[in-house]
């Protein structure tokens, strides 16, 4: 009866094997196993190895084993008028009358409230009973009841037996599916290091202490320097154009948290493309030539936030800077491979949605850069695999 359970979180993203399936039923030969909590708690210790996963194994296991329908999105987030469980309940809350016929007259935040406002009544106020979600029933949902391994749901507890609790779904933000947040963002950017030694050597080495000891026949302490985070970040901005005004926000909100998260941040912009400066202003006036930067430390990360659209010619042409008095002779594409060249832990944050990229706009530019730069989009996932890639 497992094996649908290990299918349904493959399907869902998780990274499941033969290694996981093995390991659970090969448990009950270590451990006993006499509960829906203990089984609740070797699955996710098996099969969760991320946070991002956490939301994804809790609403799997609730829909496998209890048959809940929980919609994978955050309150606020409009990814909800596309799931399956707001179509149903706007179906079924058509055909009583709860919301005229034509719902979309109204206010998307309205329906999206009358939403969750239904999900939280049907939670929250039933009373005794063996079914629904309740209160001092034996239904397994609900709370301050008397059923054993059930879901606790808001409340306080009762025989202290719940599977789990629902009512503040804490992982859902960090979920990869999700859309950006201040909270998402920051954390995948808090993921980002250049560990090195540092100072004075202070660290007990117990590994090295015990190899050595043991092949000395005496006690032989070994101390090592302390590993620190000695991340340098160079961020680079396309600020201009028309073709980046519909991302202000969602760089904003990049830019903000980067800002935050990272002490040794040094931020430049630019118009479409990189030329022989960079500018340290938003305005573009104080100008930093790009030749000075190469010579920054190479192991120095590095971000380049544009839609990477443009006409061609200012990415190959000589004298292609579409900005007058700025035309010079070495086209763009040779100094973003510089920048490349000297920065190999780069990459290229692009707001455009990676099924965007083959626009008959931008194609030809977005592919060339994405030839030289490593690219991703500015999701979730997107940032995620930036931050793996840079650290590699």
């Amino acid at each position: 009866m497992f094996l649908d359970f290990f299918y349904a979180l493959r399907g869902e993203g998780l990274a499941i094997g033969a290694d996981q399936i093995l390991d659970f039923y090969s448990a009950p030969e270590r451990i006993d196993i006499s509960s829906t909590d203990d089984l609740f708690l070797l699955l996710r210790l098996i099969c969760v190895k991320r946070r991002d996963d956490l939301d994804v194994f809790e609403r799997t296991f609730l829909n496998y084993f209890y048959a809940m329908n929980i919609p994978a999105v955050a309150e606020g987030d409009t990814a909800l008028l596309e799931t399956r469980q707001f179509k149903d309940w706007l179906r079924q809350a058509r055909q009583s009358g709860d919301i005229p016929l034509r719902s979309y007259d109204l206010d998307i935040d309205a329906l999206m409230k009358k939403f969750w406002d239904t999900v939280r009544e049907q939670m929250k106020e039933h009373h005794g009973g063996n079914r629904w979600v309740g209160t001092g029933g034996t239904s397994p949902f609900g709370h301050s009841g008397h059923a054993t391994g059930g879901i606790r749901v808001h409340g306080r507890p009762g025989n202290f037996s719940a599977l789990k609790v629902i009512g503040e779904r804490r992982h859902i933000a960090y979920s990869s599916r999700q859309t950006l947040s201040g909270d998402n963002v920051r954390q995948a950017i808090a993921l980002m290091k250049n560990m090195k030694k540092h100072a004075a050597l202070t660290e007990l080495d117990i590994q090295e202490s015990v190899y050595r000891s043991g092949k000395a026949g005496d006690i032989e302490l070994v101390f090592s320097a302390p590993l620190r985070n000695k991340l340098k970040v160079m961020l680079f901005i396309d600020n201009g154009g028309h073709s980046m005004l519909q991302h202000i926000p969602l760089t904003q909100l990049l830019f903000e948290k980067m800002s935050n998260q990272l002490k040794s941040l040094k931020t430049y912009f630019f118009h479409n493309t990189i030329y022989g400066y960079v500018y340290k202003d938003s305005t573009r006036t104080e100008a930093v030539a790009l030749s000075g930067l190469l010579k920054e430390d190479p192991d120095t990360r590095v971000f380049v936030i544009g839609d990477a659209s443009m006409a061609p010619s200012e990415l190959f042409s000589r004298y292609g800077n579409i900005n007058y008095g700025e035309e010079e002779y070495e086209p763009s594409v040779e100094r973003l491979r510089a920048l490349r060249s000297r920065f190999t832990h780069s990459v290229w944050l692009n707001p455009l949605n990676e099924n965007e990229w083959n626009d008959p706009f931008s194609a030809s530019t977005v592919t060339a850069i994405a030839k030289v730069f490593p690219m991703f989009d500015i999701t979730l996932e997107g940032i995620r695999r930036a931050v793996e890639k840079i650290n590699r």
